[in-house]
């Protein structure tokens, strides 16, 4: 489980690394993202313009795959 612990600035670059424990191959996968947040591999990143300005719920899933 991780919490953010950071906040997002319009006009300035964002970046979240995504953390969890476990044994095994673990996969991430998001939901819900804003335009201007991408994730295509760890970790969340983009950057947030004046318009963007306010609270928004990401989920993010962290998958431990079986081997």
């Amino acid at each position: 489980t991780s919490s953010l612990s950071q906040n997002a600035r319009a006009g300035q670059s964002f970046s979240y690394t995504i953390t969890a424990s476990g044994a095994g191959p673990i996969t991430y996968s998001a939901g819900s993202l804003p335009a201007w947040l991408t994730f295509t591999t760890d970790p969340l990143s983009g950057t947030p313009q004046s318009g963007d300005v306010g609270t928004t719920k990401v989920n993010l899933t962290a998958t431990k795959r079986d081997r």
